[in-house]
């Protein structure tokens, strides 16, 4: 059986603008090619004006409370081959299509799995109920962060309308950072802890709530496209 944060990952990145390294939330997600994580898209893309982050590093089930680095990184380090970011994010930035994916592999020769078999993976949907109750797992930093990123958190919440084709939830993390991309999961089941993806947090999170993208079409269509093959 998976364990409760084996799905999700911390996701590290370099911003070129000022060369500082950030973090922020991933999770595994179903698809063909065995090797998809979605995240928030400003975790890997700048936006209006900008371009890609360099050096991303994902690390699932990872915990700093681990005495070693196999404790710490228990599934080891995975590097995108690919990322497909939603719509017209890098020419004007919508927080509606504030949501991308990044395929994945490790570079470790002595492992060949797929990260997909090797940790499972959340389910996703698209056009669900707009008002549904869900899971919101992530790395929050500061706030009201019990680990200040070291340990995945996880609350239960109502999704509920945000306007604009936004998703809105009570923010229990309040956070500093690090939980963008967390995703929300509807129909979490606490013995297999998994569930299926309708949204990822945002930017934009104000007033005690969080928002993250609806859903739509053209979130399925986005992650047909993010199918690519496994490098041989």
């Amino acid at each position: 059986m998976y364990t409760r944060t084996s799905t999700v990952g911390r996701l590290w990145y370099i911003d070129p603008i000022d060369s500082s390294l950030h973090s922020c939330t991933g999770s595994v997600v179903t698809n063909g090619n065995r090797s998809t994580v979605l995240t928030a898209v400003h975790g890997v893309h700048g936006g209006e004006g900008e371009g890609w982050f360099s050096e991303i590093l994902f690390v699932p089930g990872y915990s700093a409370s681990g005495a070693t680095k196999a404790e710490r990184e228990p599934y080891g380090r995975w590097w995108p081959y690919s990322a497909m970011l939603a719509g017209n994010w890098a020419d004007s930035s919508p927080e509606y299509f504030d949501y991308a994916f990044i395929t994945v592999w490790n570079l470790d020769e002595t492992n060949t799995s797929r990260i997909q078999d090797l940790v499972g993976s959340q389910g996703w949907i698209f056009n669900s109920p707009e008002i549904r109750e869900v899971e919101i797992q992530g790395y929050p930093i500061g706030g009201n962060s019990q680990t200040n990123g070291g340990e995945m958190e996880m609350y239960t919440a109502y999704a509920f309308p945000g306007g604009n084709w936004m998703s809105q939830a009570p923010d229990v993390f309040e956070s500093d950072g690090g939980d963008s991309g967390s995703a929300w999961l509807m129909s979490f089941d606490y013995t297999t802890y998994l569930g299926w993806a309708t949204s990822v947090t945002a930017k934009g999170a104000s007033n005690d709530t969080v928002r993250g993208p609806y859903f739509d079409d053209d979130f399925a269509t986005l992650i047909d496209w993010a199918n690519i093959p496994y490098p041989e």
